[in-house]
């Protein structure tokens, strides 16, 4: 803060400046020495005198004309410019997206698909199938485990939503620790757990979206946020090959409400600018490396429907009533998942910091991304050294262990009940239309499974019910245990499971015949007609996505995007919003939310830089 010489100082500089001369002069002639005046008479007009400014003086006050505001109006970006700037960090990211997508590709395919098929050309498949998915899910969780404490501190997509929601304020780290989540989640993902790559995309581009920010020359606090905002929604359109639909849940990813806040506003435009440049530029990449790329999805929500039962006039009213249950129970689903995902995530932070003595509470792992965030004083305490030779060395082995059981428990699920191996993306259209085709693995691997699934004759819906608890405490086994990844496909495919159960067990599909799906129990009215099925997937699907990531906008907007042309979408569109709305209120009234939010208390910056 200025002293008093100072500001007297200024306050004469501003009437110098205003044409006050005589005024000046007469204050000039009447201060005495102390005060910095001249007595001498050698110069009428006092002299312009530098204010001396140390290094404590703040810097929004080394200009006398120079307030806080004026300075801050200054550094910010036009709309012009930001637009701009969004579009390229749309192209940018988009190609990390592409990179990432297509290493993450040849990693599924390589050991799921032709890493059994050269095993088995020499060895038993019936033998060795089961001890291969356990090997791979054991794996998988030993290296997460072993190169989390080696690789620099990560960056989950917990901890970029309580920066961005702080509102740019806090600093976010350099591009280093995008390193360790994309390698982790690589592995994890490829791996068969059950947890997507898409968390790890948010993060990637918020981080790229930041930093861009911060090399410009004239950018705001807000603004790098908004770019962070523009860069996380980018990255997850990419990903989804959905525009828009990353925006929106990016957006309503940084609002506990569960709905787009005030911010919201100054960052739609430029995160809709960067979504639509990184899903063009993708598809444009995709044509020149050979392939077709096409906006959307191929969910056919109605693979079992033909003729008049795809016509939504048909439809009972009494859906509005069922979406509404369904929502409710999706909600109440999705606490319980999220509760078990907080359970096992402290029970696994126990274990790894339990050791005789007991160090300190350590930072989180690099690879815990989905699950309740740390507090500030947790997120500054010292992470746990790469390289020691003293007794810390002597719990090194936890972190590993914790992994190799998540991983052996997930791989011993996979047995039994294939489908809850992977994230569930590539599944759910076959699902959805009923077809016993299994793209994800292998056939071998499907050896043991309890449960087949699709077909003209589905499973009974018990059956499925199993299948649809398994794929939820996969889902919670990977989450708990702090690998790197995130839930919308998988909460998404296990929802169209929970549906497929109960459409199963109704009294239209109870009988297991496609001839029953297609046509009305009862000549005297009853509810339950050919159309349950897709409805009630597409109302847990939407519920209990959204109930657990608290983003019901884009939820709806993700699914009705991966719809194929011969879904009738505005038939399913009032159902998805019923339900979607109604599972994120359900699941707000426990006060269980996945993330947490900075609010009131600012966000400790990340140690990487």
């Amino acid at each position: 803060m200025l002293d008093a010489k100072h500001t007297q100082v200024i306050s004469m500089q501003m009437k110098l400046l205003k044409g006050g001369n005589k005024a000046l002069d007469s204050q000039s002639s009447s201060r005495t020495p102390q005060d910095g005046g001249h007595d001498d008479g050698e110069d009428e007009r006092a002299p312009m005198i530098p204010v001396q400014i140390d290094a404590s003086t703040p810097k929004s006050s080394r200009h006398p004309l120079a307030s806080s505001d004026t300075r801050s109006e200054r550094r910010k970006l036009s709309t012009l410019e930001m637009h701009g700037w969004s579009a390229l960090l749309g192209v940018l990211v988009s190609g990390l997206v592409k990179l990432y997508g297509i290493t993450l590709r040849i990693c599924v395919f390589g050991i799921w698909t032709w890493g059994p098929e050269l095993l088995f050309k020499h060895v038993n498949s019936n033998v060795a199938g089961p001890w291969y998915t356990v090997a791979a899910c054991t794996l998988g969780g030993i290296l997460v485990g072993s190169l989390g404490p080696l690789l620099p501190p990560g960056y989950g997509v917990g901890v970029w939503v309580m920066h961005a929601a702080d509102g740019g304020n806090a600093k976010f780290p350099g591009l280093a620790c995008l390193v360790p989540v994309s390698i982790l989640s690589l592995i994890t993902a490829a791996a068969g757990f059950s947890v997507g790559p898409e968390a790890p995309m948010v993060c990637v581009g918020g981080v790229v979206g930041a930093r861009l920010a911060s090399k410009l020359p004239r950018c705001s606090n807000g603004q790098v946020k908004v770019l962070s905002v523009a860069g996380a929604s980018a990255a997850l359109s990419a990903f989804l090959n959905m525009p828009l639909a990353g925006c929106f849940f990016a957006l309503e990813l940084l609002e506990p409400t569960s709905s787009l806040g005030v911010g919201a506003a100054g960052s739609l435009s430029p995160s809709a600018v960067a979504s639509v440049a990184a899903v063009v530029s993708l598809a444009m990449m995709s044509t020149t490396l050979g392939a077709v790329s096409v906006v959307g999805g191929d969910f056919n929500y109605m693979g079992g429907l033909s003729g008049s039962a795809r016509n939504a006039t048909s439809w009972p009213s009494f859906y509005y009533a069922m979406a509404l249950v369904l929502g409710a129970a999706g909600g109440l689903l999705s606490v319980g998942l999220v509760l078990v995902i907080k359970g096992l995530k402290r029970t696994a932070a126990w274990l790894e910091s339990t050791a005789p003595p007991a160090p300190p509470p350590a930072a989180p792992s690099s690879s815990h991304a989905l699950s309740e965030e740390p507090t500030p004083q947790a997120q500054q305490a010292p992470a746990p050294p790469h390289l020691c030779a003293s007794s810390a060395c002597k719990v090194a082995w936890r972190p590993i262990l914790v992994r190799a059981a998540a991983g052996l428990l997930t791989g011993v699920l996979g047995v039994y009940w294939p489908h809850t191996l992977l994230w569930g993306e590539t599944r759910l259209g076959p699902l959805l239309a009923q077809s016993s085709a299994d793209p994800a693995v292998h056939p071998a691997l499907t050896t043991y499974a309890w449960v087949g699934l699709g077909g003209a004759t589905p499973s009974p819906g018990l059956e499925v019910g199993q299948v649809a608890l398994a794929k939820c405490a996969a889902i919670a086994i990977a989450a708990g245990a702090g690998l790197p990844g995130g839930v919308i496909f998988p909460t998404f495919y296990a929802g169209a499971l929970l549906a497929q159960a109960i459409a199963i067990t109704s009294p239209a599909t109870k009988a297991g015949s496609a001839a029953a799906t297609a046509a009305v129990v009862s000549s005297s009215g009853s509810w339950v007609a050919a159309s349950w099925l897709p409805v009630a997937s597409v109302c847990l699907m939407a519920s209990l996505q959204a109930a657990t990531t608290r983003t019901p906008l884009a939820s709806i907007m993700i699914l009705s995007m991966a719809a194929d042309a011969s879904s009738n979408v505005g038939a399913l569109l009032p159902f998805m919003v019923v339900s979607a709305y109604t599972g994120v209120w359900t699941a707000q009234l426990t006060g269980t939310a996945l993330f947490g939010y900075p609010h009131p208390t600012p966000v400790a910056s990340s140690s990487c830089s």
